[in-house]
């Protein structure tokens, strides 16, 4: 547990603890700024522990400290929250109310903190516990500890970082980067979202209408496309188990871990590729697919479009003749092809 401290005016100093090694450091970074602005006569701090924030003079920024108020709705002029209250802790910010446009709020390892924000920008960054953020709009920088946290996001370019934990992590509209270190579920809804799995454990994702861009590490995935269109790249030391299904709009291009995967393809031309020594499953989709197993020592299994032939119906008697049965034309199904890394990539069209 790492720690950094404001001194702030008059000498009133506050604490805050961090579990993540990550947050420690994005924590340092704001807090010498804050430090640098007191000492420059540009910030000043005020505690709940004297009563309301006092009305910050104009051209100089409030930073407030938050230690013991259960729900704080961020007051004008002050930019900063520093949060130490024990348990539950609530901050409402956002929308630019506070004159300035932009928000830092720090919560120590032992706040389970909820924070909303409808509009502005700023950075949030979590000490631990388990914390709720939702913000819609403006461009924010979410960042958790390792506890397990929600964190919902909409209508903005948003970076989130949940940390470890199991997370839940709800995305629409906007383009959005999420750093992944736990075992996250991410729903999205629509717009284009990258994930960077290099550190995850399992994730599972749901990509709704949205443009998908992941990059798998050493953990496992289960990823349902929705009808966006979805980039794959698996890590090439993954032990996790990979279930890959593109999107129904097609053009989807997925490459394996080295690991048990199955890659699905969804809606017309698409790109799969195998990759490692394990045994992997590719199966098409509709037309105008690769399928390849260059990249792959594996028994690798690679599935084609099955082939279709016309269905010739059985001919009913008629009144003026004998009853006769007419049998059916066999349909033709394409069977299942087992490649080698030696496979040259199967096109079907």
């Amino acid at each position: 547990m790492s720690s950094v401290t404001v001194i702030g005016t008059n000498s009133q100093s506050i604490s805050l603890n961090f579990d993540s090694s990550s947050n420690f450091a994005l924590a340092s970074q704001i807090v010498a700024q804050i430090n640098a602005g007191v000492a420059a006569g540009t910030v000043v701090t005020s505690s709940d522990v004297n009563g309301r924030p006092p009305t910050v003079a104009a051209g100089k920024t409030g930073a407030y400290y938050q230690t013991q108020t259960g729900t704080l709705v961020m007051a004008y002029g002050y930019a900063i929250d520093l949060v130490t209250k024990p348990g539950a802790a609530i901050v409402f910010g956002g929308s630019g109310a506070n004159g300035i446009g932009y928000e830092e709020v720090l919560s120590s390892s032992g706040t389970d903190m909820t924070f909303n924000a409808s509009g502005g920008n700023g950075t949030v960054v979590a000490g631990g516990g388990t914390n709720r953020l939702a913000v819609s709009g403006g461009n924010w920088s979410l960042n958790t500890g390792n506890g397990n946290d929600v964190i919902i996001a909409s209508n903005g370019a948003d970076t989130i970082s949940a940390g470890t934990g199991n997370n839940a992590i709800q995305l629409s509209n906007g383009n959005h980067f999420v750093e992944s270190a736990g075992n996250d579920s991410i729903l999205i809804g629509s717009g284009s979202v990258t994930v960077d799995a290099t550190f995850a454990g399992n994730d599972y994702i749901q990509g709704g209408s949205s443009n998908l861009f992941f990059v798998s590490g050493s953990g496992g995935a289960t990823i349902f496309g929705g009808s966006g269109s979805d980039t794959y790249f698996g890590g090439e030391l993954s032990s996790g188990k990979q279930l890959i299904v593109g999107s129904s709009a097609g053009n989807n291009y997925l490459f394996a871990s080295d690991g048990a995967a199955t890659l699905v393809s969804g809606g017309a031309n698409n790109q799969l590729y195998a990759f490692g020594s394990s045994n992997q499953m590719l199966r098409a989709g509709s037309r105008n697919e690769t399928l390849s197993a260059l990249f792959s020592s594996g028994n690798d299994t690679l599935s084609p479009v099955p082939a279709m032939t016309p269905f010739t119906a059985a001919v009913a008697p008629t009144p003026l003749s004998p009853p006769r049965a007419t049998p059916p034309s066999r349909q033709a199904i394409a069977p299942m092809c087992s490649r080698s890394s030696t496979a040259k990539p199967a096109v079907a069209s």
